[in-house]
Formats: C-alpha cells, sequence, structure tokens
C-alpha cells in the first residue's frame, strides 16, 4: 500500500504481560512513498528478555484519522 502526504506511521511493541515494550511514532510523510523502513527497539533487561508471546503492531493513519493499514504479528520467545 502507498503511503501519502500526511500519513502516520505507528509501531508498538507489546510484551507477554500486554504492557507496552516499546513504541515509535513517526512524523507525518511529506511526500507519496511506496516504502518506508521504521524500526522500534529497547535494551536488552540484565535478566534477559521474559519467556513468552510478544506482539508487534504497525498502523497507518490517513491525515483524515481514518486508519489506512493495521497489522500484527508475534513471536514467542
Amino acid at each position: 500500500m502507498r503511503r501519502e502526504p500526511g500519513d502516520v506511521q505507528e509501531l508498538t511493541v507489546r510484551g507477554p504481560a500486554g504492557g507496552v515494550v516499546a513504541t515509535t511514532r513517526a512524523e507525518p510523510m511529506e511526500r507519496p512513498r511506496a516504502q518506508h523502513m521504521m524500526f522500534v527497539g529497547r535494551k536488552r533487561p540484565e535478566a534477559g528478555w521474559p519467556p513468552g508471546r510478544y506482539q508487534a503492531t504497525y498502523v497507518v493513519t490517513r491525515a483524515d484519522g481514518q486508519e489506512a493499514v493495521r497489522r500484527s504479528f508475534e513471536i514467542v520467545l
């Protein structure tokens, strides 16, 4: 899906307990783009990541506030 001017992208990762581990929200797009790379992260805790299901959600919101894309994916540690 092509990103349009004014689109805002957000990427959120939730941990096994459901809490937000990390999130990032990009500035609104200035011009149309066929692709755009985005990442989110956080340093590993000293004790390591707790085992369980981690879920990432990627959302693109149009300038008019309508949600254009919502994708979720997960990994189990």
